[in-house]
């Protein structure tokens, strides 16, 4: 349920510039405790950005796929942005850095004299294969996208070991909570402790959950060297 506003609002703050270490860690925890704090929200818990008018599908977390409401996998026709269909699309002289294209399809593209960061369309696992066209030398094209996954892999373990951490914190905050409430009688400030206690349960229940997720979408970048070094 809170999964998208926290990873839109983490990848909002990593693609959007690049960071320092420091400024890197501000940016988690921001997104950590508005995770905490926004309860109401009802966006699709494994979807990383809401679904918005003429879109159709949406990139799943947990599988890596773009799927629809139904679960069915495809890819948006004529939405430039995420899960959009690029394949063989000329796209020269584009400037991809204005969005944000989870799961989008680039096979076969024309990239030559777009604007675009490798590293971003790595991270957010957009598809690019040996036919997709760059701006640097076909040589070096290997070498490059095997570094992009690599950086995204780093950038996907600072992201756990964050959402780790925070769980840990609300893992020891929940037991202070219950041997509080063992020993206190019922009153007004008894059902207030519940209700921390209920809070920090879900939130200790939606951390491990995207522990999970980000440990899948770890080993789909591995996965993806593995392919890439196959390529002829």
């Amino acid at each position: 349920m809170l999964k998208s506003m926290l990873i839109l609002l983490i990848l909002t703050n990593l693609l959007s510039c690049k960071e320092t270490e420091e400024e890197l860690d501000t940016s988690v925890a921001t997104a950590i405790n508005d995770f905490k704090d926004k309860k109401n929200d009802n966006s699709n818990e494994d979807s990383v950005i809401n679904h918005l008018p003429n879109k159709i599908y949406s990139f799943n977390l947990k599988t890596g796929k773009c799927l629809d409401s139904d679960g069915e996998e495809g890819l948006n026709t004529d939405y430039f942005g995420e899960c959009g269909d690029f394949i063989e699309s000329d796209l020269a002289d584009k400037d991809l850095k204005q969005n944000i294209f989870w799961g989008a399809n680039f096979s076969g593209a024309y990239l030559d004299k777009s604007q675009f960061s490798l590293d971003d369309l790595t991270y957010v696992e957009a598809k690019l294969d040996q036919n997709t066209r760059f701006d640097f030398e076909e040589d070096l094209s290997k070498k490059k996208l095997i570094k992009s996954q690599r950086n995204a892999i780093k950038t996907t373990k600072k992201w756990f070991s964050k959402i780790k951490a925070e769980t840990k914190k609300d893992q020891k905050a929940y037991k202070k909570v219950k041997k509080k409430l063992r020993r206190m009688a019922s009153s007004p400030e008894k059902d207030a402790l519940i209700e921390e206690a209920l809070d920090l349960k879900d939130d200790i229940k939606e951390g491990n959950e995207l522990k999970s997720d980000i440990a899948k979408k770890s080993k789909r970048h591995k996965s993806k060297i593995k392919k890439i070094k196959k390529w002829d």
